[in-house]
């Protein structure tokens, strides 16, 4: 009878009831290496294919020499040096792999890159701007696929855990936008477009009032 009424569901199934940008933010405090190889480790586990994104090159090179000493298999590196087609030529490559972690630079994943393969995403380090942010992360977007991908905003101390949360904020007025469909074609065209100008009106457009957690006042104040 038990088997009768139970009923298993996966991601896929319900990606139709999922959030556009699923998103949260953790906290760490001590042991920050050792806490992303703890969270690469059992994101591969779950998920075939995930990513980390840095904002420095530097970051990424070390976090990919270190990812490949930790024993991760198929470690991809990404910095924007090669042009969007051999990019494009070596995400391909990973997306075959059976298993496989991006490791790049959010400026290198803009326009013309799919990276909706990856269901899990770390962000290890803040831009300046949230239109940067927000651009690189709509490559793992549903709105360009069909997967739903959940991402994790990794910070340190209190400061960077206020702009994550003012992010995540911003990235819910999305979710709530994008089910009026003449807002989600108008975030399309924003995350398509590749200029954080249009990215920028387009947050405008949906928190008109808020005060911006990236702006020089926030900044000094900090």
């Amino acid at each position: 009878r038990l088997s009768q009424c139970s009923s298993r569901t996966v991601r896929q199934e319900v990606a139709h009831l999922l959030p556009a940008i699923d998103i949260s933010v953790t906290k760490l405090t001590k042991g920050f290496n050792d806490g992303v190889l703890e969270w690469a480790r059992d994101a591969s586990e779950t998920c075939p294919h995930v990513a980390i994104l840095t904002h420095l090159r530097e970051t990424a090179w070390n976090w990919q020499d270190r990812l490949q000493k930790a024993g991760v298999p198929n470690v991809l590196c990404l910095t924007g040096d090669d042009s969007t087609s051999k990019r494009a030529a070596a995400l391909q490559a990973l997306r075959g792999q059976r298993e496989g972690l991006l490791v790049a630079t959010m400026h290198s994943v803009g326009i013309g890159i799919d990276l909706t393969f990856c269901q899990r995403v770390l962000l290890i380090e803040l831009d300046y701007t949230p239109e940067a942010i927000i651009q690189a992360l709509g490559r793992f977007s549903r709105l360009c696929g069909n997967t739903p991908s959940h991402i994790t905003i990794c910070v340190r101390n209190g400061t960077e855990e206020k702009k994550a949360l003012l992010l995540s904020r911003k990235l819910e007025a999305i979710n709530k936008a994008v089910k009026n469909s003449e807002m989600s074609t108008k975030l399309q065209a924003a995350l398509a477009s590749g200029t954080a100008v249009d990215m920028k009106h387009f947050l405008a457009a949906i928190d008109a009032g808020e005060d911006d957690p990236y702006s020089e006042n926030t900044m000094r104040e900090e």
